[in-house]
């Protein structure tokens, strides 16, 4: 290699190494982008990791309201209910909703539509880990937007 070192001019030697050097200095730039694309991602990736981490002690936090929730709606869950039960609750809820302001007062005197009596339903288990009371309601004659309106809120009614 010295041999062609000397057969070069001093222009020549001086063009060598500036090609070197940019030669050098393009392979430490490339080096040093993706170094710092590698570091930029491990960062986004810790900073996920770190809200994942949030998220989940949040999560865990809830979990004990919601384990206290849970068991509240397990104790009431209806499989426990004998028939009288259920029919109780249910009857009430179907008064309760057929007043003109089911969030009212219970004693309230106004009826979105009137319920003479409901009679006893059948409670039937269907095997499948549920019951199902069926219970036939007799409405006598009324407005079609009263009996809608009853209809809807019977269907969107969450209580047990």
């Amino acid at each position: 290699m010295s041999s062609l070192w000397e057969h070069l001019s001093e222009r020549e030697r001086w063009l060598a190494i500036a090609t070197a050097g940019v030669i050098g200095l393009a392979l430490a730039l490339l080096v040093g982008m993706r170094v710092i694309a590698y570091l930029r991602d491990l960062d986004r990736t810790v900073a996920r990791l770190e809200q994942d981490i949030e998220n989940y002690a949040e999560q865990d936090a809830r979990g004990v309201s919601v384990g206290r929730a849970y068991a509240g709606v397990a104790a009431q869950h209806s499989s426990a209910w004998t028939e009288a039960e259920i029919h109780n609750r249910l009857r009430q809820e179907i008064y309760r909703l057929a007043l003109e302001d089911p969030d009212g007062p219970p004693d309230s005197p106004n009826k979105l539509v009137e319920i003479p009596t409901l009679r006893q339903g059948a409670l039937r288990d269907t095997g499948h880990g549920y019951r199902e009371y069926q219970l036939s309601i007799k409405i006598p004659q009324t407005d079609i937007y009263s009996l809608v309106l009853f209809l809807i809120r019977l269907q969107a009614s969450t209580k047990e």
